[in-house]
């Protein structure tokens, strides 16, 4: 706020310039208050409320497959193939923040399935996080099979804060062969640990 501070004589106005730099896609929402008077006993409050823009968050499927699905405007599908019993597969998703200005895009990640923690085979560990103008995080998602001959599917959601809409990625995998205590390293992933 300019001025922050000043003196104005009888009958005098004054304009104060507002200048809103929001770092985040989320509505702001703050109170502006003056003092004035007699050791600035007296005081006029304003409510002064505004919108970051919101930043979009572009969602792709990292290292394609022929079976997956990622096309703007559909759903997107991401397919995991064939994983022994007992194995954990790896893949990930790209989250790219195209925004030139300084607008950080903050999102959650959550599973939508409905069935209990311990019986899902599908896993993000990443919740919470904040992509930057102008940079590409890459999440893992995880898949680990614990019934034999069992097609899986479950969605997740990724949601970014403030009013871009979330993108709703399937994700499917099946299940087959005897355990096998390592690892399946799909290419272009990292190994993980069963």
């Amino acid at each position: 706020m300019l001025p922050t501070s000043g003196l104005l004589e009888p009958g005098q106005a004054c304009r104060i310039k507002v200048t809103f730099q929001p770092l985040m896609a989320v509505i702001y929402n703050v109170q502006a208050t003056c003092s004035y008077g007699g050791r600035s006993k007296q005081k006029n409050s304003i409510q002064l409320q505004a919108a970051g823009k919101c930043a979009q968050l572009l969602v792709s499927i990292r290292q394609k497959r022929p079976e997956d699905q990622d096309v703007e405007g559909s759903q997107k599908v991401l397919h995991f193939g064939s994983v022994a019993v007992g194995c954990t597969a790896e893949r990930q998703i790209r989250l790219y923040n195209p925004s030139v200005v300084c607008v950080s895009a903050p999102f959650r990640i959550e599973m939508a399935s409905d069935m209990l923690a311990k019986d899902q085979a599908f896993s993000c560990p990443t919740s919470y996080d904040i992509v930057t103008p102008g940079e590409k995080k890459y999440v893992s998602v995880f898949f680990h099979p614990e019934t034999l001959d069992v097609r899986t599917m479950d969605y997740l959601s990724i949601m970014p804060s403030g009013c871009a809409a979330q993108t709703l990625l399937k994700v499917v995998g099946f299940c087959r062969g005897t355990h096998n205590p390592r690892t399946l390293h799909l290419p272009g992933t990292r190994a993980a640990h069963a």
